[in-house]
């Protein structure tokens, strides 16, 4: 008898069915990890470019940063000899006391003005260099960055993608599980039946000694039914002797009851008297014996004849059930046969699929590791991006005040040579207003000893005329004088305003301007002043100067002027004669006497 399918192997066959559609995922899963592994493999391919790529642009950048501080340092160069030129200019200004202090303070000021913008464009480089570095290294980082995303959001594409397959997939998986679990029914169902059939026939034997001794059983059985043919084969050829007998006996009835009918009729026939009542009780009697023989021989007949349709019933179901129980048994073994054939099968397959299962969950887990370690990296890349381009933004609002700075300080270098130019020109006018000075003071020397000599003369006609002389030349110095003392202080004003422009110019511009903060102050050119000052010199005639003399300024700076008290006469004369209205051409001898 074979052995019995157990829960056990039930169980197993149901896992397995159970676990055909997770190793086809799994499968499945694998095969886009895969794909992903590869895809990531490429991106690091891209990556590795995108670096050299960045290199070869770092190195562009670095020999740019060269340019810009040789310019930088030519700059500084120019910045150099203008203060070397301006301390110069300022040397030269020792014979003017009153602007040479100011022009030292001023020169000071500049100076430490020029300390603080050398240091702050020296911080200003250094940074420069830095930013420059930063946007570079930043500019790199995000192409590098953009390369990134952009492989980032092809993994995204194909994530997508693959998670549409993996819905398709799943929903045709679905339904294929939905036909296996039919198909697991239907075989559940048949193997229900199948399981009760054959517990019908074993009840619940599981172990080996109960198959043993079913084996034993069933051998015996067949032994018995073996028997049992036998003497059923024995029974019926007693059953054929015996209806041989029955149909032998069922004549001698037959023949005794024809005999019994004749002696009947015979005795009826026969005339017996009345008084022979004895006789015909024997007769009686023995004709009552026959028939009781008759009747007991009809029963055993009847008896035989039911006991071998029922002994020939018996074997036909005995031999009916004994085929059924063979071809029972046969189906059975065939059925455990292959059974343990599958669950073999299948118990190898199980393994094959939970190594297979293993592997493909350590290389999901890898994998999902892999994919989070990338994510993390991919979010560190973005913030890292935000944080350079912000970086960038601010490196090139930077790189634009410096670019804006240097700008200015070459507008101001080029304004300062033309303030040099202006400085200078007015350096030479203010020497030559100090040299006509001092030749107005020894003309005046000159004229104070004649009018002493004029004085001292005896003559009173060479008298006159020696002060009509006199009158005429300090006429003519007056006028000079005049002249001199006017371009002075167009001069002192025009200097005033170049202090005051060149404090505007050392002005600095604040950190959130972009544009300069200069007050640039609206003035004639110095050459239309000079032009300016000598047409009014020359447009000036001796009356309007004696005129404009009589001011008490004029009339302190000539005293200042004159050594001598001879001539501080003189000049009351010409100022009571201006008092008086009339010119010194009026006055006659005696007045001038």
């Amino acid at each position: 008898m074979p052995p019995a399918i157990t829960k056990d192997d039930t169980d197993k066959t149901s896992n397995l069915r159970k676990a055909a559609p997770d190793a086809e995922r799994l499968r499945s899963e694998l095969a886009r990890v895969q794909k992903m592994h590869t895809d990531l493999n490429a991106l690091y391919e891209k990556q590795k470019k995108t670096l050299a790529q960045s290199d070869t642009m770092a190195q562009e950048h670095k020999k740019a940063q060269a340019t810009t501080q040789a310019e930088l340092k030519d700059l500084r160069m120019k910045l150099r000899t203008s203060e070397h030129e301006r301390s110069q200019l300022s040397a030269k200004q020792g014979e003017m006391a009153e602007a040479k202090k100011s022009l030292q303070s001023l020169e000071a000021k500049r100076r430490e003005d020029m300390r603080e913008r050398d240091k702050r464009i020296a911080e200003l480089e250094k940074s420069l260099v830095l930013e420059k570095k930063r946007s570079g290294t930043m500019e790199a980082r995000v192409t590098e960055l953009k390369g990134k995303d952009d492989d980032r959001k092809a993994l995204q594409t194909d994530t997508k993608q693959a998670k549409v397959a993996l819905d398709s997939l799943r929903a045709a998986s679905g339904a294929r599980e939905e036909e296996l679990v039919a198909r697991v029914q239907q075989l559940q169902s048949m193997l229900s039946a199948v399981a009760e059939e054959y517990g019908l026939l074993v009840a619940n034997t599981v172990s080996l000694s109960a198959h043993t001794k079913a084996k034993h059983e069933t051998h015996a059985l067949r032994c018995r039914n073996w028997r049992l043919e036998r003497k059923l084969a024995n029974s019926e050829g007693q059953v054929i002797e015996l209806a041989h007998l029955i149909r032998a006996v069922k004549e001698q009835n037959a023949l005794l009851s024809q005999e019994l009918a004749d002696s009947n009729q015979q005795l009826l026939s026969l005339d017996f008297p009345r008084s022979d009542e004895a006789d015909r009780s024997l007769f009686d009697a023995v004709a009552e014996e026959e028939e009781e023989r008759v009747r007991s021989l009809q029963q055993e007949l009847h008896n035989s004849n039911t006991s071998a349709i029922v002994a020939s019933q018996v074997a036909a179901t005995y031999n009916n059930w004994c085929r059924d129980l063979a071809a029972i048994t046969y189906s059975l073994d065939e059925t455990h046969q292959t059974t343990l054939l599958k669950s073999v099968e299948q118990g190898k397959e199980v393994s094959r699929l939970t190594t297979l299962c293993q592997e493909e969950r350590s290389q999901v887990a890898r994998s999902e590791e892999r994919r989070k370690e990338i994510q993390q990296a991919l979010d560190k890349e973005c913030l890292s991006k935000q944080r350079l381009v912000v970086l960038a933004q601010t490196s090139k609002m930077a790189e634009t005040k410096l670019r804006v700075e240097v700008t200015q300080l070459v507008d101001e270098l080029v304004i300062a040579e033309k303030y040099r130019e202006a400085y200078g020109t007015l350096y030479a006018e203010a020497e030559a207003l100090v040299s006509r000075n001092e030749l107005a003071e020894t003309e005046a020397e000159k004229l104070s000893k004649l009018n002493a000599e004029i004085i001292g003369h005896a003559n009173p006609s060479q008298r006159i005329m020696y002060l009509e002389s006199i009158r005429q030349e300090l006429a003519d110095t007056k006028q000079n004088l005049l002249v001199s003392q006017r371009s002075h202080k167009a001069a002192s004003v025009a200097n005033a305003e170049l202090k005051k422009e060149l404090g505007v110019y050392k002005s600095v511009s604040g950190p959130s301007k972009t544009s300069t903060s200069f007050t640039r102050v609206s003035r004639s050119p110095l050459a239309d002043l000079n032009r300016q000052n000598s047409l009014d010199s020359q447009s000036i005639t001796p009356s309007s100067s004696t005129v404009l003399m009589s001011t008490p300024e004029h009339a302190n700076l000539l005293d200042g002027m004159s050594p001598m008290p001879e001539m501080s006469g003189a000049w009351s004369v010409a100022e009571e004669d201006m008092e008086g209205g009339y010119l010194h051409e009026d006055m006659t001898i005696d007045e001038i006497m």
